[in-house]
């Protein structure tokens, strides 16, 4: 999966949306986990984040929590994750 610019997720594509924009490292994740433990498992989210190193830190939490990360893409200086969250048995 590649960082697109400017591809756009559709609303039909997730269920549920975390607008982390202009948040300093590290609120953006602990919004997204705080987000993902209130949703049922399966759900996709969409997380938007203007923090740069949001690249870096999203594919690593989502490795390390077990979340799937469905899409990612970059769009008018906004970084854009879909997120599946994982099974309640992982």
């Amino acid at each position: 999966m590649s960082l697109l610019h400017d591809e756009a997720f559709s609303r039909e594509d997730f269920g549920c949306e975390l607008d982390a924009s202009d948040l300093g490292c590290p609120m953006p994740l602990l919004r997204v986990n705080q987000m993902l433990n209130a949703i049922e498992a399966g759900q996709v989210m969409h997380v938007i984040s203007t923090e740069r190193e949001s690249i870096t830190n999203f594919i690593p939490f989502c490795e390390s929590t077990g979340h799937a990360l469905c899409g990612k893409s970059i769009a008018s200086d906004k970084y854009h994750y879909l997120t599946r969250k994982a099974d309640a048995g992982l």
